[in-house]
């Protein structure tokens, strides 16, 4: 397979098929991975897992306002930078590979916060495609935001919401385990070990080119949180 791209999901969640992308595995690239860990976004790298595994389950999720064949999916993790709710922007059907190796993916291609305002806006604008009516209340409660019609079906008519799925269908996309930053997880049984090394690799990069020490990292599969401490304490130890 191809180093520059890891496998986030197997699979396409049902949720995003529902909005139009096709079954195809959904990677993400290391160079977007390094652009996240360099806080040009401001998502913690401690939540960056848990958030691209669970895109099976999100908030709500939109057509992007600025580029094709590309769906924005609202998640529960807060961008630390803006206060934000992060998104993941999916470039759909893109190609991976060249010659006989090429095959077609569904490409993460950002992450980053929006704001209330922001997502007020694509839901005002008739953007989203699904919005889950449980998830989107406590958004909206815990922003004091006031969700126009266009959220609900009684708006938007042609909108998904978690009643159009069913209960395993939604957070399931794969199978019955959650897979999470606990501390007792097993290499061997770790499917995103090289996304794991992956992180670790751009918070190297990071750290070197701000003259700090490298720590040293655990194993794939071992909170990315615990080993990547040097981002949070960077300013009391850098120069």
């Amino acid at each position: 397979s191809d180093r520059g791209m890891n496998t986030v999901l197997e699979r396409t969640p049902e949720v995003i098929l529902a909005c139009g992308a096709q079954n195809l595995p959904i990677k993400i690239s290391k160079r977007v991975l390094d652009k996240i860990v360099s806080e040009k976004h401001g998502v913690p790298v401690s939540d960056l897992r848990k958030l691209l595994t669970n895109i099976d389950d999100p908030i709500a999720v939109f057509r992007s306002r600025t580029q094709e064949n590309s769906l924005v999916v609202l998640t529960e993790i807060i961008d630390t930078e803006n206060g934000g709710n992060a998104i993941v922007a999916i470039r759909l059907d893109t190609k991976e590979g060249r010659g006989k190796n090429e095959h077609e993916i569904n490409a993460v291609s950002s992450i980053y916060g929006k704001s209330p305002s922001q997502i007020e806006g694509f839901m005002r604008d008739g953007l989203a495609l699904y919005v889950n009516q449980q998830k989107s209340r406590d958004y909206a409660r815990s922003k004091r935001l006031q969700l126009p019609p266009e959220a609900s079906k009684r708006g938007n008519p042609s909108l998904l919401t978690e009643e159009d799925f069913s209960n395993d269908a939604l957070g399931e996309v794969i199978g019955k385990r959650k897979f999470s930053l606990a501390e007792n997880e097993e290499e061997t049984d770790d499917p995103f070990a090289a996304l794991d090394e992956d992180v670790r690799e751009a918070a190297r990069k990071l750290t070197s080119t701000n003259t700090v020490s490298t720590p040293r990292f655990p194993k794939a599969g071992v909170s990315w949180s615990r080993a990547l401490n040097c981002r949070r304490d960077r300013g009391e130890r850098g120069s």
